[in-house]
């Protein structure tokens, strides 16, 4: 079974991939005319196989097909360790389960479209001869939309949400502009790796400061398209979602003038951007969605959160970190305040001394 779960890299999606599609469901269930009720919310368990059989599908199709690859550039893939006999055996069960998660949406005419793309996309983009991953942009293009795009639609198709254009473009502008920063700081962090594959990526056609440029420009615009989708949903998920980002731009900042000047450090806040959509994003919708039911559907929804997915715990270390910012910026505002007073008062004050006395921590602790 461990051997299974690395094959299909879970740790890889589990939270990044399954956690925001389960969101865009219950933000499909306010698009609704429907009254959300335990029904409609359970009907996300649907949603979760679905989307969990395809992401491991198409990760193993991944590492299947990058056996060679992965032996040149000297990466661990879990699938060249396995007899040709049980790779081909476990693969055709995820190919089984991923058609036996299907039979619920039989009478979902347009999401059984997009999940064909789904897989025909997969398809393209790992399997010689056609193989896009070989090509930098084509790539790029396609990550961008199987890796959450498609099954946004998907989910606001099966939550009958009233899809218009509006609706229709901010998930689109979110899918494609979340793919694109997600994969080029992928392409940009496997740069080495990828060349030692004899792979070439976008990371090999610019430089690292455009690269870096790109990002940051593609998360302004994939958070404008999700806070305008969540706007109209309900004022918790709106305002969770917002304190998500206040706390990536305190680390952003953290990142850019605490760093030892590395250029790499000052990057780091880059792969924090996912937790906005990993930690946030899910509590905005269950205190969204389940505040209809008031403290105790948030309760049981954060606890049925909690139990598929533990990487949502990190929200508690998310407002621990917080609240050490607004401490931290609290103590700098008031040294800088009191020193401005005392340089002109009494300029034999040591502010710094009188701080640790107050505090007890003195010199000698």
């Amino acid at each position: 079974m461990k051997q299974l779960l690395l094959a299909i890299r879970i740790k890889d999606w589990w939270n990044a991939i399954i956690i925001p599609v389960i969101s865009f469901y219950l933000i499909g269930l306010h698009y609704s005319d429907y009254p959300i009720d335990i029904d409609s919310v359970l009907n996300s368990f649907s949603i979760l196989f679905l989307s969990a059989t395809t992401a491991a599908f198409g990760f193993y199709l991944n590492e299947l097909t990058d056996i060679q690859d992965d032996i040149r550039a000297g990466k661990n893939n879990i699938v060249a360790t396995f007899s040709t006999s049980k790779a081909s055996l476990i693969f055709r069960l995820i190919i089984f389960f991923t058609a036996i998660s299907t039979v619920l949406f039989w009478e979902y005419t347009y999401i059984l479209v997009l999940f064909s793309i789904q897989i025909i996309l997969f398809i393209l983009y790992s399997c010689p001869p056609v193989r896009l991953k070989r090509f930098p942009i084509a790539a790029v293009i396609l990550d961008s939309l199987y890796s959450g795009t498609i099954f946004y639609f998907i989910c606001l198709l099966y939550a009958e949400a009233n899809l218009n254009w509006t609706i229709a473009l901010l998930t689109l502008g979110f899918g494609i502009f979340r793919g694109l920063r997600n994969i080029i700081y992928h392409v940009d962090k496997d740069q080495k790796l990828d060349h030692l594959a004899g792979q070439k990526t976008l990371a090999h056609l610019t430089d690292n400061h455009r690269m870096t440029l790109a990002q940051s420009l593609l998360f302004f615009l994939e958070i404008s398209c999700l806070l305008c989708l969540l706007f109209p949903v309900s004022a918790y998920s709106f305002y969770i979602v917002i304190t998500g980002v206040l706390i990536l731009l305190v680390k952003r900042n953290y990142y850019r003038f605490y760093s030892s000047g590395d250029i790499s450090d000052k990057k780091k806040w880059l792969s924090e951007i996912n937790t906005v959509y990993e930690v946030w994003l899910p509590v905005a919708m269950v205190a969204g969605t389940f505040g209809i039911w008031e403290w105790r559907g948030f309760l049981a929804g954060y606890l049925v959160m909690l139990i598929l997915f533990p990487g949502i715990s990190r929200i508690i270390h998310e407002i621990y970190l917080l609240l050490l910012n607004i401490y931290y910026l609290g103590y700098k505002f008031f040294y800088f305040i009191s020193d401005l007073y005392f340089i002109h008062t009494k300029p034999h004050f040591d502010i710094g001394k009188w701080w640790k006395r107050l505090t007890g921590n003195n010199e000698h602790s």
